[in-house]
């Protein structure tokens, strides 16, 4: 039922960009809108999500509940205890590994856009590490309610929609900022690029289009 509209989605975007510059403006108005898409999805799933989450028994939640307490782990040692050069660099290498597929190798002027991003970009992990352990904690006490399937759908709404009701301000206030100039950045990325990186753009967009389409014609 998506999968047209994505495709549409993408469109409604090849048409704007190939006659327009964007903004970061733009980008976040667009990122909202996929947001919206993805809620579509993630609400249609819910009722599976609910059904196999009552299902569980006392070991698989405390599995469940050890496996994210090792990935929050991983994610300590990895971006809370790191140096501010190896997050510099962490934080670049996402960032390109992202707009690698819709770029190809960027230019030295595209390097330097990147290199003043990381110049503004504020360091979050610490409250992302908070805030996921907030996190774990909410989906235990869902799971301890799992044999109430009408609590336990209300309760995984709060966790699996984006809000960022209950964040930290500080959290919240560094991510708005960040948020910010990385739209801007991707904006003054697309804006600079060559002929031949707007090809690969274009063409990795309607490749995304086309798949889509392909998948919706196989529906039965």
């Amino acid at each position: 039922t998506q999968l047209p509209e994505y495709a549409a989605y993408i469109d409604s975007v090849l048409s704007y960009i190939r006659d327009n510059e964007v903004n970061g403006n733009w980008i976040h108005k667009e990122t909202d809108k996929v947001q919206e898409m993805i809620d579509v999805s993630a609400n249609y799933l819910k009722p599976f999500i609910v059904e196999l989450a009552a299902s569980f028994s006392d070991k698989q939640v405390d599995e469940l509940l050890d496996n994210l307490a090792q990935r929050r782990e991983k994610f300590r040692k990895k971006y809370v205890q790191a140096t501010e050069n190896k997050l510099r660099k962490y934080h670049k290498n996402e960032l390109v590994d992202n707009i690698g597929p819709f770029f190809g190798r960027l230019n030295k002027p595209q390097e330097r856009l990147i290199e003043a991003w990381l110049d503004e970009l504020q360091n979050y992990e610490h409250l992302t590490l908070k805030q996921q352990k907030l996190w774990a904690t909410k989906l235990q006490n869902a799971l301890n309610q799992r044999s109430d399937q009408q609590a336990l759908a209300k309760n995984l709404d709060t966790l699996m929609f984006y809000r960022t009701d209950d964040w930290d301000p500080e959290l919240e206030r560094i991510l708005d900022h960040n948020q910010a100039i990385t739209y801007r950045l991707l904006a003054e990325l697309y804006n600079s690029q060559t002929p031949k990186q707007r090809k690969k753009t274009l063409a990795k967009l309607t490749n995304y289009r086309d798949d889509f389409l392909s998948l919706a014609a196989r529906k039965g």
